[in-house]
């Protein structure tokens, strides 16, 4: 359902799961993770188009972003149970 356009990869994960009977958070979690993949793919294939032009202080910020930003998301991911 998430090849039509328009529509949401998570949004249909969190339909599809309570389709299956979850709760909202659960299903919510369940898009959560399964978004982990695309996005670290997406960075990727966007550094790689960068070819890894990066100097060393801009690369540190994107590692300490990333860990931050990843950190953050799950203990705002836990602090909601």
């Amino acid at each position: 359902m998430a090849l039509i356009p328009g529509t949401s990869r998570s949004g249909s994960t969190i339909f599809g799961a309570t389709l299956l009977g979850f709760n909202r958070s659960t299903a919510a979690e369940f898009s959560f993770f399964m978004a982990i993949p695309a996005m670290f793919g997406a960075s990727l294939l966007k550094i790689l188009k960068a070819d890894f032009s990066f100097g060393f202080w801009p690369l540190m910020i994107l590692l300490i972003g990333t860990v931050v930003s990843f950190i953050v998301s799950i203990n705002e991911l836990h602090s909601q149970e």
